[in-house]
């Protein structure tokens, strides 16, 4: 496995180590902003794009996390982020173009929340120009702790 791909299969894992949110609702919770505020995970998503994505415009995003009860204290965790893979092209006559595509990431995953521990049940890659997909099965089924997750729930 290369590098790179190596790289943004760890961060897609990674996306889902920071996750968690409140209880008590039986509908999804949306807490991506809490998780951009309280945790690094949108900068490193973003970081790892710059480094290993393609183009002169490329750039990772955080779009939604999502954390939803389902009961004996565990929550199904969701995260979405896509990867812009794109390039400004200025032609000697004309306007600039942005060419490209982007790929998007969704990581599913549960959350015990008296242990704290998070197992990675499955990331989907979309519009996968770049072969991450069968990488990121090798994440899924990983289990994580994540420090003081009680902070969030």
């Amino acid at each position: 496995m290369c590098r790179t791909h190596r790289g943004l299969v760890l961060l897609l894992a990674a996306a889902l180590l920071a996750l968690t949110g409140p209880s008590g609702a039986d509908a999804p919770n949306d807490v991506t902003q809490r998780v951009i505020e309280q945790t690094e995970l949108d900068e490193r998503i973003d970081e790892a794009c710059r480094q290993y994505c393609q183009g002169n415009r490329r750039k990772g995003v955080l779009d939604r996390v999502e954390v939803e009860p389902i009961g004996a204290g565990r929550y199904r965790v969701v995260a979405e982020a896509h990867l812009e893979n794109h390039h400004r092209v200025v032609p000697p006559i004309g306007s600039p173009m942005i060419v490209g595509h982007t790929i998007e990431v969704i990581a599913y995953g549960t959350l015990d929340g008296l242990t704290c521990r998070l197992r990675i049940d499955r990331i989907r890659v979309r519009k996968d120009t770049l072969g991450l997909q069968q990488l990121a099965r090798g994440a899924e089924g990983g289990v994580h702790t994540i420090e003081d997750c009680g902070r969030f729930l």
